[in-house]
């Protein structure tokens, strides 16, 4: 296989508990024997990705994550306002981005999915934090925002070593009931404020988030809206009842969790709350988080069942 266009890898070596060191050396060896234009940079500190892929964007024509959602968000943080496509190789420990895209876990077949360069425009997404401290801090993402309990989810994530997967989302959310309580989120969406005791609430591109757990599941980064799920306060009994149905989309079906479509909204505490991007935490003591949904704003690469998103 051989193309004229020129392609920029960015590796995470951390990414999926050290999983990109050993996809290194063989993406290496697989680049050469398709006889494209390539280059491969290695991350060492957080945001290295985002100033790799904005100089790479202004010279290569497809810039591509290697690690997790984390990489992918850093990535896509790089490539988006300029004429690069983004592509998505998943060696991280959740993968959800990379998933939604249609892209193999197996490193040959996702060569070749973004050699093929099959693309689609999709939509993203930025946020505007600020904190307790009244300093304020923006972030695009291209999968989801959790505000709340699954923003805790993922912090204890990060601290689990040897998991990946499902089973490392699913212990950190039994890590995180022990200190399940609820904030009184103040929302404005499409011109409507509420004021109620939420354990969360996730805004979602995509449809799915921690490795598996399809919180918005009815997401689709094509459709210029996100769809957002809150859930209000519950007993911890409850909340055990409701958290395995996660993992299928079926969480509607309780009175607590409710959905609705948006492209814009704003939430905010009295009392510091949590985020997560894309499964990265962006504070702890946040006050408001604003969140603006971008249009068509991102060419990426896509697997041939790409963008699947009917459950």
């Amino acid at each position: 296989m051989s193309t004229d266009k020129r392609y920029s890898f960015i590796v995470n070596p951390e990414a999926g508990r050290g999983k990109s060191r050993r996809v290194d050396s063989a993406l290496h060896s697989i680049l050469k024997s398709k006889k494209v234009e390539f280059v491969i940079e290695k991350t060492k500190k957080a945001f290295d990705a985002i100033e790799f892929a904005k100089e790479s964007s202004k010279s290569f024509d497809v810039v591509i994550a290697v690690g997790g959602d984390g990489t992918a968000n850093e990535v896509a943080n790089g490539v988006i306002g300029s004429r690069a496509s983004m592509g998505v190789i998943p060696s991280g420990s959740g993968n959800d981005f990379a998933k939604m895209l249609g892209m193999s876990g197996n490193l040959e077949r996702s060569v070749d999915d973004i050699l093929n360069g099959q693309t689609r425009r999709i939509d993203s997404g930025t946020v505007r934090l600020r904190d307790n401290q009244s300093r304020v801090s923006i972030r695009r993402f291209v999968n989801s925002i959790g505000i709340g309990f699954d923003a805790i989810v993922a912090y204890e994530a990060q601290r689990i070593k040897r998991l990946k997967g499902v089973p490392l989302y699913f212990i950190s959310v039994l890590r995180s009931l022990r200190s399940l309580t609820p904030h009184t989120f103040e929302m404005t969406f499409d011109g409507k404020k509420t004021s109620e005791n939420y354990y969360l609430v996730c805004v979602g591109n995509g449809n799915r988030e921690g490795g598996g757990f399809y919180v918005t599941p009815k997401a689709n980064p094509t459709d210029g809206v996100f769809e957002v799920c809150t859930v209000k306060e519950v007993s911890l009994l409850r909340a055990l009842r409701i958290l395995p149905t996660i993992l299928q989309g079926r969480h509607g079906q309780f009175s607590e969790v409710k959905f609705f479509d948006t492209n814009q909204i704003s939430v905010g505490s009295k009392s510091p709350f949590v985020v997560h991007c894309d499964g990265e935490i962006l504070g702890i003591n946040n006050e408001r988080a604003e969140v603006e949904l971008n249009p068509q704003s991102l060419e990426v690469v896509i697997g041939s069942n790409g963008i699947q998103m009917a459950l």
